[in-house]
């Protein structure tokens, strides 16, 4: 059976020197007391990875702030269930930005077309470009 001590363990074992995981591990390890002395169930803290339980940190700080006992134990168990990916639409919510596309279809397949602000273009330019070679086409839009 899990304890808030085997969670607490793991986060001080990890070994990582920089500077984020240093504020994280301190972040991480005051929320472990605090929800040790609310009484919670570690169970899910422990199957959590560490990374999942480092998404939760603004959250969990908040709960502890307004006293939310029950939202701490909740963001453990979402920690424990969710991908990344997945803790993180449900944490920030769905305010994605949105993405317009329009499919055209050719004689080579469906082609798509992405209309984006220029924000929104220059992060996702950013974000793929060792696997695209963005070729802008200037053209004005009625």
């Amino acid at each position: 059976m899990a304890t808030w001590k085997d969670v607490l363990r793991r986060v001080q074992e990890r070994q990582d020197e920089s500077n984020k995981w240093k504020s994280n591990a301190k972040s991480l390890m005051n929320i472990i007391q605090k929800a040790e002395a609310w009484g919670l169930d570690p169970a899910p803290a422990s199957r959590a990875s560490i990374s999942n339980l480092q998404e939760i940190i603004p959250s969990a700080r908040k709960a502890i702030r307004n006293a939310e006992k029950e939202r701490l134990d909740e963001l453990f168990r979402l920690a424990d269930k969710l991908t990344i990916k997945e803790l993180r639409i449900k944490l920030r919510g769905d305010r994605r930005d949105k993405v317009l596309v329009r499919i055209a279809k050719t004689t080579l397949g469906p082609m798509y077309e992405f209309s984006l602000p220029q924000e929104q273009y220059e992060r996702l330019k950013r974000a793929t470009e060792l696997m695209f070679d963005f070729q802008e086409d200037q053209e004005s839009i009625r």
